[in-house]
């Protein structure tokens, strides 16, 4: 602020004259005021300032030649402090004191805190309405008190945050207390000379002692003799040594308990240092409950491995148990089979077989699921040709599907590796698992043709497995409980279609067990597809077939038949090098139009046209090259005619097709022409020779088999094939008779009394010279996985289980014995039933054996079977011409029970013979008999208007 003394008509100080001042002299205010040191300031009532005395100058920092008087008090304030100068001047002004501090701006700028306190100055001689203001400089002391007050916030905070602390360091103290309190493990601290210095109460608990027993008490008085010299070294080892870090891990030990006995424990000890001494802290947890649970853990194992070793006892005699009976069962139908049977008893004996073949499958599902469930399945891995397995199961279902009118097709993709690892026998469970589940469920109608597709594909490190239906489909509820054990989609389906509830199940798990998955979808009455999807391992370094057939440089047309079905077959005909062209729309015209050299594929989907296209084809024989995809079940290409091949599509072989293109280029031989009928092997085999002769021939068959039902089975299965043998009723007998020699071949149980199977092997193999080594065949009804390995292992040269169909022992004697044709017997052949062409067509004693002489009840069932055979028998020539064998079986089977039945015995015995052609889709064989039936139905046509019977009745009569 500016001071101008003139402007304001101020008399500086200076040149006022000074007070005298002589000693002795009283000494005035105003000279007191002047001595002062402090700030001595005369203000108005307006807050001017009037006059300044003693150190107010310096105080205020006046510059020489300005004087303060004439400025304003408030300038020397702030805005905040100016409240508190005009309070005191107002308190002045009203006869008081007044006082306050506050921060004063001086003249030359700088700050300084003041202690100011104002009064009236009513006294003479000032003038009325004056207030003295008197100004102390307190700036160290304010800052001394600031400082003062930090140091005390600070103290008070100090002394709130170590308040703090010990609250929380209680409250801690108070936690632990209470853990160490409820802990479970009692804690014990002891000293270096094993004094026990504190214990929680777990010790009372654990041990039965108070704490205050335990405490000031060695803690030897707790340990076993052997622990307590253990600890007093332990104890000595670590005074020692310096350091902290704990001293043991947990280990077992075992503590005395207040009452004498001994307590399981678990100890860890750690160490500590306080007071510059050291200290130990044990940690003992109650092993009572863990040992008392290891105890009931390794008895209930001990327990569940002897239940285990029972279960897989009782699986391996259950399979033998059951397959012995059903050896004797399914061995003596086959035997049965081939004696002399009529129609009813033919028909009696295929259901029984039928019917015994089913439950085994139901039993081996049974067990199989049961070592799935026990976890003793196991997976063998070994080289597999997809393609092969494939084409294997198709053909052994083939028949169940031809059963019930429903076709099969196969389809195995081209670039699929020929060989993977897995485990042929679980795969081909799966595969025929899910097809017999598609066939049983497919329609079996005549309204409607029951399919059933298998397709296999190649993934980028992995194959799937599809198999397809156009049967009764399934819900979602159906499906998502699917493959839960012992469970069909409703208990509707299990009264129609039977089945253990088990098949999917078990494939569910043996995909698992591959490290596969299997999904399914479905739509009601639309049908279901199954697809497994399995990891592909491929077999590296397989060499190729050099007898291959190659189809490079020829081209195939496709035509006709089901689109599908026609692009599966181009890509198999491109995997053989051949180029494909199509399908295309007129086959006639597009070869016309192309002049070069090119095979026709012609697909058939409609069975009725297959005669009418054969018959077609072959009048164009030598013209065109031509393959015709017709429908049925035979697996071999046939030559119809020059250049013209026909196959059967119905699971159609990828090496049988090859081979029908090449036949029709001149490529491949086919050496018998279809048309060339087969006369039916009506030819019993060669009955056995004598022992003897066997015998001296080197063919006679030990068997060895302790159960008298299986030594008949095996002993007429033997007779029928021809081979005479002898029978011992264990291992030591069976030695006994073979170190007799002239023996050409063993068959042999495994499991048997007094010496087994294993045994009876190694003895021979061990006793046997040089000069030869005789076949062994294992014979047994445990098909439990690893027996097959053990028998080999033993020396036994292959392996048949129970029950033994007679198929399989003729291989099993084929591969291993000399022909037996080599002995002197010859076939006997049956003598035909004697039938002239004078019979008549009917004969009606038999018709009237069977309903009494009613002659009005013979007219009605002739007149009704003249009027159902010609149109069955037409029916029935209709399919063999298309080759449709299951249908026309079916046909032939249907009427000749009823030919059987009206004594038509001629019509009957060629039903049975179309049967026959069927079942062995013999097609010359069926063309035999379809044009002797068609004689036959002529002279049905002209002698039953001629019969007595029908002879008595009038014809315009109704009935």
């Amino acid at each position: 602020m500016t001071r101008d003394a003139d402007s304001q008509g101020l008399v500086p100080s200076a040149q006022r004259p000074a007070a005298s001042c002589s000693p002795g002299a009283p000494v005035s205010a105003q000279q007191i005021a002047a001595a002062s040191q402090d700030c001595i300031i005369v203000l108005d009532a307006e807050g001017r300032i009037v006059q300044v005395e003693g150190a107010a100058r310096d105080m205020l920092r006046v510059p020489a030649g300005q004087e303060p008087a004439g400025s304003s008090w408030f300038d020397l304030w702030s805005a905040d402090e100016g409240h508190a100068a005009q309070a005191a001047l107002d308190q002045a002004l009203a006869g008081e004191v007044g006082r306050f501090r506050a921060f004063v701006r001086r003249w030359d700028g700088s700050f300084a805190w003041w202690d100011v306190q104002t009064s009236p100055l009513g006294a003479d001689p000032s003038p009325p309405g004056q207030v003295l203001a008197v100004a102390r400089e307190i700036t160290g002391q304010h800052d001394a008190e600031l400082r003062t007050q930090a140091l005390a916030a600070d103290l008070a905070l100090r002394v709130r945050q170590h308040q703090g602390a010990l609250a929380e360091l209680n409250e801690k103290e108070q936690e632990h207390r209470a853990l160490l309190d409820n802990l479970n493990d009692c804690v014990i601290s002891i000293d270096q000379a094993g004094t026990i210095r504190s214990a929680n109460p777990a010790v009372s608990r654990m041990l039965g002692y108070r704490i205050d027993e335990v405490v000031g008490r060695n803690v030897s008085m707790l340990m076993t003799a052997e622990d307590r010299m253990r600890y007093r070294g332990f104890l000595r080892l670590q005074a020692s040594r310096a350091g902290t870090s704990p001293a043991f891990d947990a280990h077992s030990v075992r503590a005395i308990h207040r009452s004498g006995k001994t307590v399981p424990l678990e100890l860890s000890i750690s160490q500590y240092s306080a007071h510059g001494e050291r200290f130990f802290i044990g940690t003992l947890r109650d092993l009572s409950e863990r040992e008392r649970l290891i105890q009931d853990l390794t008895r209930a194992r001990v327990e569940a491995e002897q239940a285990n070793h029972a279960k897989s006892a009782f699986l391996a005699a259950m399979s033998h148990e059951i397959r012995t009976p059903m050896n004797g069962v399914i061995g003596m139908i086959e035997v049965l089979a081939h004696s002399a049977l009529n129609d009813a008893q033919t028909d009696a004996v295929q259901t029984i077989r039928e019917s015994a073949f089913s439950l085994l499958g139901l039993i081996d599902e049974i067990l199989d699921f049961s070592k799935i469930e026990a976890g003793h399945m196991q997976l063998e891995c070994e080289p597999v040709n997809l393609r092969d397995l494939a084409e294997q199961v198709c053909d052994n279902l083939l028949p169940v599907a031809r059963h019930r009118g429903t076709q099969l097709s196969l389809y195995v993709d081209p670039s699929l590796p020929a060989w993977i690892y897995t485990d042929p026998v679980r795969l081909r469970q799966v595969l025929v698992n899910l097809m017999g589940n598609s066939i049983k469920f497919s329609p079996s109608g005549s309204d409607k043709q029951g399919r059933v597709e298998v397709r296999m594909h190649a993934l980028s490190d992995s194959y799937s497995i599809s198999v397809s239906d156009n049967g009764i489909g399934m819900s979602d509820e159906v499906i998502a409980g699917l493959f839960s054990p012992f469970k069909q989609g409703e208990a509707s389906t299990t009264r129609r279609f039977g089945g253990t509830g088990l098949g999917l199940a078990i494939c569910k798990r043996l995909v698992d067990l591959m490290g596969g998955s299997i999904k399914v979808s479905s739509r009601l009455s639309i049908g279901s597809t199954f697809a497994v999807f399995l990891p592909m391992a491929r077999v590296d370094a397989v060499e190729e077939d050099a007898k291959a057939l190659r189809l490079d440089g020829i081209t195939c047309v496709l035509a006709d038949g089901d689109v599908d079905e026609l692009i599966d077959i181009g890509d198999y005909l491109r995997a053989a090098g051949a180029d494909v062209i199509g399908p295309v729309d007129d086959l006639d015209a597009f070869l016309s139009e192309s002049p070069s050299q090119r095979v026709a594929i012609e697909g058939i989907a409609n069975r009725a046209e297959q005669g009418r296209l054969l018959e077609n084809a072959r009048a164009r024989s030598g013209t065109q090259a031509r393959v015709i995809i017709t429908r049925g079940n035979r697996r071999a290409p046939r030559l119809e005619a020059e250049g013209i091949v026909s196959l059967d599509g119905n699971i159609l072989r990828r090496d049988a097709l090859i081979r029908a293109v090449a036949a029709a280029t001149g490529h491949f031989t086919i050496t018998k022409p279809a048309w060339i009928p087969a006369a039916p092997s009506r030819t019993k085999p060669a009955p056995p020779p004598s022992v003897a002769a066997a015998r001296a021939a080197g063919q006679l068959v030990l068997v060895a088999e302790d159960d008298a039902i299986n030594q008949k089975v095996i002993l007429r299965q033997l007779e029928i094939l021809g081979y005479a043998a002898e029978v011992a009723g264990n291992g030591e007998e069976a030695l006994a008779l073979w170190r007799k020699g002239g023996f050409g071949m063993l068959i042999t149980d495994l499991h048997m009394p007094l010496m087994d199977g294993y045994t009876l092997a190694r003895s021979i193999r061990e006793e046997e010279s040089g000069d030869g080594r005789m076949p062994i065949i294992a014979l047994t009804a445990n098909a439990l996985r690893g027996e097959a390995a053990t028998a080999f292992a033993a020396g036994m040269d292959d392996y048949l289980t129970k029950p033994l169909r007679l198929k399989q022992l003729e291989a099993a004697l084929e591969k291993h014995l000399a022909d037996s044709a080599a002995i002197d017997t010859a076939p006997v052949a049956p003598a035909p039933p004697a039938r002239s062409g004078n019979d008549p067509i009917i004969d009606l004693s038999v018709l009237r054996n069977l309903i009494g002489d009613d002659e009005a009840a013979v007219q009605d069932l002739l007149s009704e079977y003249g009027k159902m055979a010609p149109a069955s028998i037409a029916d029935m020539l209709a399919t063999a011409r298309a080759r449709d064998y299951a249908r026309a079986s079916a046909e032939a089977h249907r009427l000749k029970s009823s030919s059987r039945a009206m004594g038509a015995a001629l019509i009957a015995d060629l039903c049975a013979d179309i049967e026959d052609a069927c079942r062995r889709e013999d097609g010359g064989g069926l063309d035999s008999c379809a044009s002797r039936l068609a004689d036959a139905l002529a002279r049905l046509h002209d002698e039953l208007p001629a019969l007595p019977a029908t002879r008595r009745m009038d014809p315009g009569s109704e009935r």
